[in-house]
């Protein structure tokens, strides 16, 4: 996942894109790490289909 999404953003240099390479770079360290990882989906709206989604 997080290769995708860095693929996704190479070469964009608008500071979300500096803000999710950021989040992935921790993201990947924390799994190396095997540490729990939360993912805030607050902000998200929420579907019917999946867990995911805003609170």
């Amino acid at each position: 996942m997080a290769t995708e999404v860095r693929e996704e953003i190479k070469g964009i240099k608008d500071d979300w894109a500096k803000n999710m390479r950021g989040y992935m770079q921790t993201f990947e360290k924390q799994a190396k790490n095997e540490s729990l990882t939360l993912i805030n989906t607050r902000g998200f709206l929420k579907d019917d289909d999946t867990e995911m989604g805003g609170t």
